[in-house]
């Protein structure tokens, strides 16, 4: 991976609070952040690089955690079920036991219900990423997940398309 620290003109852009960052030069996407545990990140170029750094060494190299204390201050609902995370505001969560899946609505009224977290669904033409899939659609497929990451899900990802 090329040294990041001392491009200029590298930003990153926040998509999962506090979890998921795109890493851009002038505009163009070169790679990823994504926080692993409490002071673990993994950064992912486009170049199929990937490097383990701590806390410390992201604070280093970009200005992630500025960006993450703005937007929290103006987030004040959480965007997350049992762990996972949702793409929208969940409303009316339940876990459901049996297929341990934590699903929400994305309003009060709302009859549609969401799965949170990270899937592959096995279509008829193959096996697909998906976040936040409807329920319907989890129900009519095969899938596995959810998973609480990015990373977990391109593991099973990789997995099912090995063989």
């Amino acid at each position: 991976m090329q040294n990041l620290s001392t491009q200029d003109s590298i930003k990153t852009k926040q998509l999962l609070p506090d979890r998921f960052w795109i890493i851009e030069q002038n505009g163009v996407r070169i790679g990823t952040i994504q926080r692993h545990d409490d002071n673990n990140f993994i950064v992912t170029g486009t170049d199929s690089t990937i490097a383990q750094l701590t806390q410390k060494e992201v604070e280093d190299q970009f200005d992630i955690f500025k960006k993450t204390e703005v937007i929290e201050k103006t987030i004040d609902t959480k965007k997350e079920v049992y762990g996972y995370p949702t793409k929208h505001t969940p409303y009316n969560v339940v876990l459901d036991v049996k297929h341990k899946i934590p699903l929400y609505a994305k309003s009060e009224n709302s009859n549609n219900m969401y799965a949170a977290g990270y899937y592959i669904v096995h279509f008829p033409k193959g096996w697909v990423k998906g976040f936040c899939p409807k329920l319907v659609t989890l129900a009519s497929n095969e899938f596995q997940g959810p998973f609480k990451s990015v990373m977990e899900q391109r593991q099973a990802f990789s997995n099912v398309n090995k063989g």
